[in-house]
């Protein structure tokens, strides 16, 4: 899908922009005091806490009162298919995942026009690290020419993704 098949009045890029922005001054916050051991407890904590905020922030303010985004921890996460992740320019390169060996694969594809990505959730590499940017829009693929493609995910960098409210 191309970002001109949608109304700009349906474009809600800027709350999950705002969203990232909350949230990922709450993670250096919280996880500045860390002793440098990974800390289960904090990171599960705190995606119960970002579900919170992503209701208040972004789901709430667009009507949206039945729904919740996945949390960071859900091996799978579902998916919000009213949220249409496309990217803002032509030419984009994504990350689509594949499950091997009990760990997801990423491999860069070019984004095609055929595809439809719903959003997911913020998404960054460096989950270990106290300075995680979530820098990433993780979508699910719920609809391309090949098959093969559909129900994987797929990460399209943030400053390159809009995202769009379908009514």
């Amino acid at each position: 899908m191309k970002q001109n098949d949608f109304p700009a009045d349906m474009d809600i890029s800027q709350s999950i922009y705002q969203y990232r922005d909350t949230v990922t001054q709450l993670w250096h916050n919280l996880s500045s005091e860390r002793d440098g051991e990974y800390d289960w407890d904090l990171c599960d904590i705190f995606a119960d806490i970002c579900e919170r905020i992503f209701y208040l922030m972004v789901l709430r303010p667009h009507g949206i009162l039945n729904l919740s985004k996945a949390r960071q921890y859900d091996a799978k996460p579902r998916n919000i298919p009213e949220f249409i992740v496309v990217p803002a320019t032509e030419s984009v390169d994504i990350l689509i995942g594949e499950n091997k060996d009990s760990s997801v694969v990423w491999t860069v594809a070019r984004y095609s026009e055929d595809m439809e990505l719903a959003f997911v959730d913020l998404f960054d590499f460096e989950l270990y690290r106290p300075t995680r940017t979530f820098d990433y829009v993780m979508a699910q693929v719920v609809r391309a020419n090949d098959q093969e493609l559909c129900n994987r995910y797929a990460l399209l960098p943030i400053d390159s993704a809009r995202v769009f409210l379908k009514r």
